[in-house]
């Protein structure tokens, strides 16, 4: 399967997951009270946690794997199964203490029926990464919209029926469960079901590096809230998340289909002896002109974006938006990183790097958070600057592209960039920070066919199949998903 096919059909999967999952939010919102819903994302931040431990890196090994052999995958298969059938035991034996810890004896049932789902990662968690190394994406697809279309109807079912905060943590068992079944139907490997240990040197060194990356992500992510709410208060906090949640949206609905095929065609690439280096750039200026025009957008439009999307008790967000849109702008290098770094034998790099950023970021937001919140927002473009050209250089370590060519990709992204916001702009100076919804709508209207006017005049991945577009000469899947949208 070619690169560009498996990014639209991991595409579709993910916009179709995004869109199950907001429908789903929608509904349960109307079933289970806050309190409910409050519970059990205590009890899956607590599974998200021990997760990051459960997968040690063992799926990423598999994808990277230059020659894979049966051993090697039972090896793998064996540690998944050791550490889900270890952790899940831990799980459901600490439940007790857990929810005595946090003074809430209704959070002890969520976290003992979640332990159930690590029962069945060891059947789904090999053969998926097995799946995206073959790059057989639609595979992936149907497995992945399957397994949460059963947990959807599940929790929606044991919702109405009354089971509360018990019916979430059911629809994750049974998402688990599909996952495992849908595995074995479309990858069967009978061969996984025979333990062995013969290769753990190989993937435990890689695993410890690879977990302790996903913990330090981990960190990085939750650090800010907890300083800032400590100094600041959980106002702040919530102020900040909520613009931050905004500027990720973009990543969420687009980039986020271009991480799980990153790394398989990465290593594919790399087995073939290919020069990654151009390929990293391509990949990079990609993200360039799908992340960037967005997020000047949402930092135009923030008064209105705000107002629509999280109502007018957050107006004090928007000048945070505005701010924090132009910082994610120089993280542009970060959904890249982890899958070349792990193709080329340099995920050490990056761990090194997170050990380094997180102490930094701590300080920063400590210091910069005794001058207030919009102190703290400005703070964060710097931060984001140092960390984006560390990856880079850490990236160029074993990709020597040049600092030239890297440009040329900058350019094109921010001629694409003065492109989109173009219209988007003109309507903020002409009708003020609060246009009404009809001239909300002509901007973003506006927005969309300046980055259709920009990608198709500038030299980039998207631009032979816009201008295809055009003329009416698409081929294969691409073809077929804009008729079936023109219908």
């Amino acid at each position: 399967m070619t690169i560009g096919r498996s990014l639209l059909l991991s595409l579709v999967d993910k916009s179709l997951g995004t869109l199950m999952s907001v429908g789903m939010m929608v509904v349960v919102s109307r079933l289970l009270s806050p309190a409910e819903i409050g519970l059990f994302l205590v009890s899956s931040a607590a599974v998200i946690l021990i997760e990051t431990f459960r997968d040690f890196g063992v799926a990423s090994s598999i994808i990277k794997e230059p020659s894979l052999t049966p051993d090697f995958l039972r090896s793998a298969s064996t540690i998944v199964a050791l550490l889900s059938l270890g952790l899940g035991l831990g799980l459901y034996l600490g439940a007790g203490a857990i929810a005595a810890l946090y003074g809430a004896a209704d959070l002890a049932p969520l976290l003992e029926v979640a332990a159930l789902g690590f029962l069945f990662a060891p059947i789904s968690s090999v053969r998926l990464a097995l799946l995206r190394r073959e790059m057989a994406f639609g595979r992936v697809a149907v497995i992945g919209l399957g397994a949460n279309g059963v947990g959807t109807l599940t929790a929606l079912g044991l919702a109405i029926s009354g089971w509360g905060a018990l019916s979430l943590a059911w629809g994750s068992v049974a998402t688990a469960c599909a996952a495992a079944i849908l595995a074995q139907t479309f990858r069967p490997e009978p061969g996984l079901y025979r333990p062995t240990l013969a290769h753990w040197r190989r993937i435990l060194p890689f695993g410890a590096w690879s977990c302790l990356v996903t913990i330090l992500g981990l960190l990085t992510e939750t650090l800010p809230r907890l300083i800032i709410g400590r100094i600041l208060g959980f106002t702040a906090v919530g102020l900040l998340a909520r613009a931050v949640s905004l500027t990720q949206l973009p990543d969420r609905l687009v980039l986020s289909a271009v991480q799980p095929v990153a790394l398989p065609a990465f290593a594919e690439l790399r087995r073939a002896k290919t020069e990654l280096s151009k390929v990293y750039l391509g990949a990079l200026s990609l993200v360039v002109i799908l992340q960037w025009p967005a997020l000047a957008c949402l930092g135009i439009l923030a008064d209105p974006a705000v107002r629509l999307l999280l109502g007018d008790q957050w107006l004090a967000a928007i000048p945070l938006l505005q701010v924090v849109s132009l910082a994610g702008m120089a993280l542009f290098p970060a959904s890249l990183a982890f899958p070349i770094l792990v193709a080329v034998e340099a995920i050490r790099d990056l761990a090194i790097l997170n050990l380094i950023f997180v102490p930094l970021l701590a300080a920063t937001i400590i210091m910069a958070a005794q001058f207030g919140l919009m102190a703290l927002a400005w703070s964060l473009l710097p931060l984001n600057i140092v960390q984006g050209l560390a990856l880079l250089a850490a990236v160029r370590r074993h990709l020597p592209f040049r600092w030239s060519e890297l440009g040329w990709v900058i350019g094109r992204g921010l001629g694409i960039v003065g492109a989109t916001i173009l219209i988007p702009a003109a309507v903020m100076i002409t009708w003020g920070p609060t246009p009404d919804a009809r001239m909300t709508a002509i901007a973003v209207f506006g927005a969309v066919i300046g980055w259709l006017i920009g990608v198709s005049a500038t030299d980039n991945l998207l631009a032979p199949r816009l201008n295809r577009l055009r003329t009416g000469r698409l081929k294969g899947p691409v073809r077929k998903l804009v008729t079936l949208v023109r219908q």
